[in-house]
């Protein structure tokens, strides 16, 4: 599901004197001198409105206009735990707050550019404790450009990238901080249920998709839950890999049996030194080459990190069987 979204467009000449109008009845933050009055700049608050944990905000300047929250909250939902994936309809759920916020046109779904996603997925563990032991794994899933930060019960995987970055929770305890604090009310079974889930998160910034124009890709045409599967399997694997048969796994996808030995060989040599110090024994044409074979093996950062196979993906971790409503989840509690 889509779990925040953000448009921005660029004011037309033609709509500065309706623009004009509205912020010079807004509240402004300024810097300016006591002393002589001098105002040296103004710019206008960021509108918003509370809905769930959430706020979609609209920010109008004199050159810009921007919404962004979570689509659950423009949909009008109860809570943001499943939501839409369909960007169509999150744009037009933004665009339907905005007009109705706004005393001027909002403009066409087609002036504006996306500039950030969030994609999450559920996925059922079966209660709070494995969700607990899953993140205890997923802290220790350090590798190549994929760099951890924890926090709490937060995994993070390159936090504040402006291209894309990752996020596993337990779903659970964020509920019950937010209850907690005021800015959701979700009832008790609601919270008991999502104690079982694991929450994984991928965030695509200004950069991403800056780049995406610049290949002509239309964000429109992107298959958000597929980049989602993409960015995943290469931090915790997506296929269900068991330490018997992995050797003959790794041949299969290898172009010839003695290729997929001497990437085996490499397998044994992580798990008995580390990946860090694997890595630095041969040429890094090698290693990328071998680690290649052992991730359509099946293998993930994670187990690279960790030097074993990570038992948690057989029963929860492979990606194509995330959570999608809370009826889904009822019958898998029942």
């Amino acid at each position: 599901m889509l779990d925040w979204l953000t448009l921005k467009r660029e004011v037309q000449p033609n709509e500065y004197e309706a623009i004009a109008e509205y912020l010079s009845e807004k509240p402004q933050i300024m810097k300016w001198t006591p002393s002589t009055g001098a105002i040296e700049w103004a710019q206008p608050v960021r509108e918003s409105i509370r809905s769930d944990s959430h706020q979609v905000q609209i920010y109008v300047t004199y050159n810009t206009i921007t919404i962004s929250g979570s689509p659950c909250n423009s949909l009008g939902l109860s809570d943001n735990v499943f939501g839409t994936s369909n960007i169509r309809e999150a744009i037009s759920a933004h665009l339907a707050v905005a007009t109705a916020i706004l005393p001027f046109e909002v403009g066409q779904s087609s002036q504006y550019r996306i500039t950030r996603v969030d994609v999450t997925h559920n996925f059922d563990m079966g209660g709070s404790s494995e969700v607990r032991q899953a993140l205890a794994y997923l802290r220790s899933f350090d590798g190549g450009r994929y760099r951890v930060n924890t926090s709490a019960e937060t995994v993070y995987w390159s936090q504040g990238s402006s291209l894309r970055s990752g996020k596993a929770y337990h779903k659970g305890s964020h509920i019950r901080y937010t209850n907690k604090r005021g800015t959701t009310d979700i009832d008790s079974e609601r919270v008991n249920l999502s104690d079982r889930l694991l929450r994984l998160e991928l965030k695509l910034g200004h950069a991403w998709f800056s780049r995406k124009r610049k290949e002509n890709i239309n964000p429109l045409d992107i298959n958000y839950d597929e980049e989602f599967n993409n960015y995943f399997s290469q931090i915790i694997g997506n296929v269900e890999v068991k330490e018997m048969n992995l050797r003959e796994k790794v041949i299969n996808v290898s172009p010839s049996p003695g290729q997929g030995l001497s990437a085996y060989r490499t397998w044994a040599l992580i798990k008995a030194v580390g990946h860090h110090e694997a890595r630095d024994s041969m040429p890094a044409s090698t290693w990328y080459r071998h680690t290649k074979l052992l991730k359509d093996a099946g293998l993930g950062w994670g187990d690279f990190a960790t030097g074993q196979v990570v038992p948690l993906r057989k029963r929860t971790l492979i990606l194509e069987n995330s959570v999608t409503s809370w009826n889904h989840l009822r019958s898998l509690s029942a």
